[in-house]
């Protein structure tokens, strides 16, 4: 399986849709519910839908898209 990094894919999701944040976080946690992201771990039994909420707010905080 041929797997996005993580910022990669939220960075692809970002130009298609930037002006709609929520519509991101949705297309995130639906692409690693299929699979086409992996996270390294989840230890804490996080939801995507709130990983992906998180990760979308350290792009924006860190400047990284």
């Amino acid at each position: 399986m041929n797997s996005t990094t993580q910022r990669d894919k939220m960075r692809e999701l970002v130009r298609r849709f930037g002006a709609d944040p929520e519509r991101v976080v949705r297309e995130y946690a639906a692409a690693e519910d299929r699979g086409e992201v992996r996270r390294g771990s989840n230890l804490r039994g996080t939801p995507s839908d709130s990983y992906a909420r998180a990760l979308y707010a350290d792009g924006l905080r860190k400047g990284w898209f």
